[in-house]
């Protein structure tokens, strides 16, 4: 299991990377892999489609000690410190289903 771990943080520094290359650095001074990152998590109520019951927010991490935000870096390290599937889940979030399976091809 942590073969994959590997594999999407490496789509994740690509995924900054060709972020980075397609807006030509008009973000190079606000985002890189040490900017806060906030996740945003919709619950479907299930009786239709687009009926949203709950919106969940993530922007703080209590285990990162420079400021208790949520990094790519930070999440990156977590993989391989301390092995997290937390921070493993938060990544592919981050990179998306598709887009890893497009990077490992």
């Amino acid at each position: 299991a942590s073969t994959v771990k590997l594999c999407v943080a490496a789509a994740a520094l690509s995924t900054v990377r060709r972020f980075m290359q397609k807006h030509g650095g008009v973000f190079q001074d606000e985002y890189r892999i040490t900017s806060p990152l906030i996740f945003h998590y919709c619950v479907d109520g299930g009786e239709g489609a687009g009926r949203v019951i709950e919106e969940k927010v993530l922007l703080v991490d209590d285990t990162n000690r420079d400021g208790h935000t949520i990094t790519l870096a930070h999440l990156i390290r977590n993989i391989f410190l301390v092995s997290s599937n937390g921070a493993f889940n938060l990544l592919l979030d981050f990179v998306g289903r598709a887009t890893l399976d497009s990077f490992l091809r």
